[in-house]
């Protein structure tokens, strides 16, 4: 085989090509920009980048090489493309819009005083015009460089921010970190209403401090990553908290390069299995807290190619947290507070003023679903306002919407204040907070605010549900002799029992449900769960039985004579075909076949007697036909002296004297002669041969 040599004049590149060229590479710079972030967290500062409640503002602030390259900046230093802050408000930009921003590499490591700026020679200005007409909260608000910065990888950067919009806004909110300089501190600002600061010449500044913004530089300023990296450790803010509490993660001693790709993981079963959280590719996480308590792990997978390295796992735990409010003042605070008309309540009694009491875990409230308990809270400062919520969703805060259950109307009450809590329908069975928030006058305390004055207790709220009583089946073929047998379905649950009752607000307990029960009369029947711990009863459920066999029923009674003062005879009709009518005395559920209803039944007691009907091929009676007697409590008339009065002479030995009364012979006694018929026929009979006495006879006795 021949070797070829092809050999190829160069011509030099024309300069319009060179031009071209230099343009291609800035755009795929542009295309591969990667992103330093510095800082991290949630707290908030005022000052950095700008202070917008003032009308004019300069800054400075040193962001060191060692900051830079522990986020994977390269050593040799790269293009700074894009800046960007990150506000802790939504607001409009309108009264502090215009920005001149300068980018200088600088040895310089802190500001001993309020005069040590760094010179403006060696600034460069990177952007001058207006941000952005609006911030949002959370969210970076970005700066692309009209003029890209070099930044040679060994100095550190100094960001200076000239603001020359002459209105100002409200108080301003940037989410800013601290990191402290051996000597002298990272940042430097000057801001007032009336004098804009010249960059090239900046007066004494107002103060320095080490609070100061995050920031992201975006460019080309990271190595190209290679072989197998470094997975490093994942941290989390915050570690637990409320479900669908927000969570923060960062990964500290990962391998930090261009070309790096991450995905985020999560594992609830501590590790066994991962799944990959959605839309969470960035360095940094950002997610939520699983709305279920318990806990979850949470690592990065850092990818180089085909080479992949994963974070040591942190773990959230998600579990239900409460904000503590406070009060600033001692002197006004709830002395009383107390419940009624709950199935168990509390009363607390205070002598002086605890900001905030905890009785969640001490006294319960007990309460039933749909129903309501009542409360009385005694203030001591004067009028006052009183406030309640109970978390009825269960994460952990307390709605002012839809989780308020009480306001003093109309607000600042006086030193005693009563309601009423309503337990809503819809509400599961289960603990809940409640929290009772005073406060003096007329202000609406909030449920974690600083108030002031007053008072806040917190108790757990138990709602209870009604025991469910089971369905009722009946067996089939009821008869005579085995009645109707009943049974429940299922079985109880824990810490319940069922009753047979005989009507829908029974409370007996002497016949357990979960045995069967005969009954041999048709009619309703009932049976309640009973809640044993709480000592509540469940609403009934009931079953009609209409199917036993029954003996038609006697008809006719009636005595002879009732009242009577003897005795007397009862009768009956004639019995049904196919049955007989037994008399059975005083027994109300007697089945004595001896006395045929056919013959009068003799009665010489007063009392209650009955019959029953027998069917003797089915062997079913029918019910009781009962009857009231009277016997022996008829009491006859006093008897009248007929005239009324008599005139006799002194010298008469005897006087014949005529008087009338009822007679009935079975009682009644005389001291004379006797003639006549009984009372009953309300004829009346002369009692003769009284004997004489003196003076003038007005009546006569019998």
């Amino acid at each position: 085989m021949n070797n070829v040599l092809l050999l190829m004049k160069a011509r030099p590149l024309s300069k319009m090509r060179l031009l071209l060229l230099a343009l291609f590479s800035l755009a795929i710079a542009f295309t591969n920009a990667q992103t330093i972030q510095l800082g991290s967290g949630v707290t908030t500062a005022n000052n950095f980048p700008i202070n917008y409640n003032w009308g004019y503002n300069y800054t400075q602030t040193i962001y060191t090489v060692a900051e830079m390259q522990a986020q994977g900046a390269s050593a040799s230093g790269g293009t700074i493309t894009k800046i960007r802050f990150k506000a802790n408000a939504s607001v409009a930009t309108t009264q502090w819009a215009n920005w001149v921003v300068y980018l200088g590499n600088t040895a310089q490591a802190s500001f001993t005083s309020t005069t040590n700026w760094i010179p403006f020679a060696s600034l460069t200005e990177v952007y001058n015009g207006t941000i952005p007409a609006n911030v949002t909260a959370g969210q970076w608000m970005e700066l692309t460089l009209t003029t890209p910065f070099l930044w040679n990888g060994t100095d550190n950067i100094v960001v200076a921010i000239d603001e020359n919009t002459a209105g100002f806004g409200n108080m301003p909110s940037w989410f800013s970190y601290t990191l402290a300089p051996p000597t002298g501190s990272k940042g430097i600002y000057y801001r007032n209403d009336s004098t804009n600061p010249d960059p090239t010449a900046p007066p004494t500044a107002n103060s320095t401090t080490n609070a100061v913004a995050q920031i992201q530089f975006d460019g080309t300023l990271m190595d190209a990553c290679s072989g197998t990296p470094t997975g490093g450790t994942t941290a989390l803010t915050p570690t637990s908290g409320n479900p669908n509490t927000a969570i923060a993660g960062s990964v500290a001693g990962a391998t930090v390069a261009s070309g790096l790709t991450y995905q985020w993981q999560y594992s609830d079963d501590a590790g066994a299995t991962w799944t990959n959280i959605v839309g969470q590719n960035s360095t940094a996480l950002s997610t939520t807290a699983m709305a279920t308590y318990g806990t979850r792990d949470y690592r990065r997978a850092t990818i180089c190619g085909i080479d992949s390295a994963f974070s040591t796992p942190a773990t959230f735990t998600t579990e239900l947290t409460y904000c503590v409010p406070t009060t600033t003042y001692t002197g006004d605070y709830t002395s009383a507070f107390s419940t009624t008309n709950a199935v168990q309540n509390v009363t607390y009694t205070g002598s002086s003023n605890t900001a905030y009491v905890n009785k969640s875990g001490v006294d319960t409230i007990k309460a039933l679903i749909g129903n309501s308990f009542d409360f009385s809270h005694t203030y001591v400062g004067g009028s006052n306002t009183v406030r309640i919520w109970v978390d009825w969703n269960g994460d952990g805060t307390f709605d002012n919407t839809t989780e308020q259950v009480f306001l003093s109307s109309p607000v600042g009450g006086g030193a005693t204040q009563t309601g009423t809590i309503n337990i809503p329908g819809t509400v599961t069975a289960g603990n809940y907070r409640m929290r009772i928030r005073s406060r003096f006058s007329t202000t609406i305390p909030g449920p974690c605010s600083t108030e002031s004055y007053g008072s806040a207790i917190d108790y757990t709220l138990l709602v209870l549900s009604l025991p469910v009583s089971p369905s009722i089946t009946e067996a089939a073929n009821p008869t005579c002799t085995t009645g109707a047998i009943l049974s429940t379905t299922s079985t109880p649950g824990t810490n319940e029992a069922w009753y047979w009752q005989t009507s829908a607000t029974g409370t007996d307990m002497t016949n357990d449900a979960t045995n069967s029960w005969a009954v041999f009369t048709n009619g309703t029947y009932y049976v309640r769960a009973y809640n044993t711990v709480y000592a509540i009863w469940g609403d009934a459920t009931s079953i009609t039985v209409s199917d036993i066999p029954v003996a038609t029923d006697p008809t006719g009674l009636v005595a002879a004579a009732n009242p009577a003062c003897v005795s007397t005879q009862i009768s009956v009709d004639a019995a049904a075909v196919g049955q007989t009518n037994y008399w059975q005395g005083a027994n109300s559920n007697g089945t004595d076949q001896t006395n045929d209803a056919a013959t009068p039944y003799s009665v010489t007691t007063s009392g209650t007697y009955y019959v029953r009907a027998y069917d003797a091929t089915s062997q079913c009676w029918s019910n009781s036909v009962s009857l009231a007697v009277v016997i022996g409590t008829v009491v006859p008339d006093a008897p009248e002296a007929n005239p009324a009065s008599y005139q006799y002479c002194n010298s008469d030995a005897i006087m014949n004297i005529s008087v009338q009364g009822p007679y009935e012979s079975a009682t009644c006694t005389t001291t004379g002669s006797v003639t006549g018929q009984d009372a009953a026929a309300s004829t009346y009979v002369d009692f003769t041969s009284f004997p004489c006495a003196t003076g003038t006879i007005t009546g006569a006795s019998l």
